[in-house]
């Protein structure tokens, strides 16, 4: 049976080809399997913040931890907006400094989350997780370094996932579960309906996007 990479789940139940996220100071570090770790907007306030970013070090050194997220900004939920963008900054540093890719967590701040990366000289793959946005915010991460990774909204004809799907594929595209029921195999088989493509050849293109993204972490 073909086996299909999960960028980003919060399954625990983790297959072999899935990244499992963990939510620092929620979330326990699994037993198996490749995981990424990050302080996510929703969940700390600003006297968490140094032990979260403590534990973020730590687990980046744990060689099954792939990626540092998911992590980002959130305009509508989470602690004050300057206070994320201090926890965001140390974060894109964690990732600079251990040589891994970034998660990405945003809602409604990316035009400001962009910048934060610039600003940051940060170079390395930037996985756009959940995206489900316009052609207009997707044009802002241009850069080969930036993936858009799909997932539950692929399958609604009334979203943008499916607009994103066709425009960046297949080198900048990467799929996902998150915390949905919807299994990875499915989304594949909706990618396959809607490019007119064999689910088979989307899956080594996919495969290929990890090869580049993790390149040593994953074997």
């Amino acid at each position: 049976m073909q086996s299909f990479w999960d960028v980003h789940t919060h399954n625990k139940s983790t297959k072999k080809n899935s990244i499992f996220n963990v939510i620092a100071g929620k979330d326990k570090i699994p037993d198996s399997g490749y995981f990424s770790i990050g302080i996510h907007p929703w969940y700390f306030q600003e006297k968490q913040a140094k032990e979260l970013l403590e534990s973020v070090i730590t687990q980046a050194r744990n060689p099954k931890c792939v990626a540092i997220g998911e992590c980002g900004l959130d305009k509508l939920k989470g602690d004050e907006l300057n206070f994320q963008e201090q926890v965001f900054i140390s974060q894109i540093k964690i990732a600079k400094e251990f040589n891994k890719p970034l998660i990405i967590h945003c809602v409604k701040y990316y035009t400001q989350l962009k910048k934060i990366i610039d600003q940051s000289n940060f170079f390395g793959p930037v996985i756009l997780h959940g995206f489900n946005q316009k052609n207009k915010i997707s044009e802002l991460f241009g850069a080969e370094n930036y993936y858009f990774s799909l997932g539950k909204s692929l399958l609604n004809s009334s979203g943008n996932s499916q607009e994103i799907l066709k425009k960046y594929y297949p080198k900048r595209i990467l799929f996902e579960t998150d915390n949905s029921d919807v299994l990875i195999e499915e989304i594949y088989e909706k990618a396959s309906q809607i490019l007119n493509i064999e689910k088979n050849k989307i899956n080594i293109e996919i495969q290929n996007n990890i090869k580049t993204i993790f390149a040593e972490i994953i074997i």
